[in-house]
């Protein structure tokens, strides 16, 4: 049986990561535009949502 993701599974999930204390940290100064984009794919990737990445 497949689940449907809604944005409020997302959303929660980002709440949940928040209180985890999982906060959105850049990874260098080089750093100004992927460290909100890679945290927000932890989020999908913790519902097992199939996307596709842009590169």
């Amino acid at each position: 049986m497949t689940t449907n993701t809604t944005c409020f599974d997302v959303f929660e999930q980002c709440v949940l990561a928040v209180q985890a204390g999982e906060l959105i940290e850049s990874i260098s100064a080089k750093d100004k535009e992927f460290h909100f984009q890679n945290w927000f794919e932890k989020r999908l990737y913790t519902l097992d949502f199939h996307y596709e990445r842009l590169q």
